[in-house]
């Protein structure tokens, strides 16, 4: 994957004070941070287990739940971003994870 700066937007429920960002120097580490909020989210939930095990479809319902995830991704060849949506990032995760397991 390119090093393109990546600007994920969350609003993990309908109050609007749960909105953030996190920018990451590429789609690569935007999508570990991804991956890394999920496992913060399963030891806030499960805080007496010492490791966290999910597959993509636990991943995928957590996305779902969110109240909304979205990224803006910065083309390598022009200064503009280009907006992705849940179902973009869903798909860039699942080529992310096959990676890993390679």
């Amino acid at each position: 994957m390119n090093a393109q700066h990546t600007i994920v937007m969350v609003q993990f429920t309908s109050d609007i004070n749960t909105r953030t960002y996190i920018d990451y120097d590429s789609i690569q580490l935007a999508l570990d941070g991804i991956c890394q909020t999920y496992e913060q989210a399963l030891k806030h939930s499960n805080p007496q287990s010492s490791s966290a095990t999910y597959t993509a479809r636990d991943l995928f319902a957590y996305l779902d739940a969110l109240c909304s995830i979205c990224a803006l991704v910065r083309k390598a060849e022009k200064p503009v971003y280009m907006p992705r949506d849940k179902q973009w990032i869903k798909n860039k995760l699942i080529e992310h994870l096959k990676s890993q397991t390679k």
